[in-house]
């Protein structure tokens, strides 16, 4: 299981900080986890119009906070585990 972090703008939508608690702790199966599958499934489960959402890795993100290139003001944040599986 991976971890991801979803970061959605709050300047952009209104509804961040519901979208991204209605993803919390989500839980994805799919054959090739990747940031951008990742990303398509939650647009699929919020079925909303999400104008900007970046999808990271937890490792990557981490690396992003640590170098202080993260303003956490910008942005409502969740998270997402995906599962691999064999078509």
């Amino acid at each position: 299981m991976k971890t991801y972090i979803i970061l959605i703008p709050v300047e952009q939508n209104n509804e961040a900080r519901k979208q991204c608690e209605d993803i919390e702790n989500l839980i994805l199966q799919m054959p090739n986890p990747n940031s951008i599958n990742v990303r398509n499934k939650i647009l699929e489960q919020l079925d909303d119009n999400i104008i900007d959402m970046e999808v990271e890795a937890l490792s990557d993100f981490m690396d992003r906070v640590n170098d202080e290139a993260f303003n956490v003001d910008d942005y409502f944040i969740s998270y997402v585990h995906s599962i691999s599986f064999s078509n």
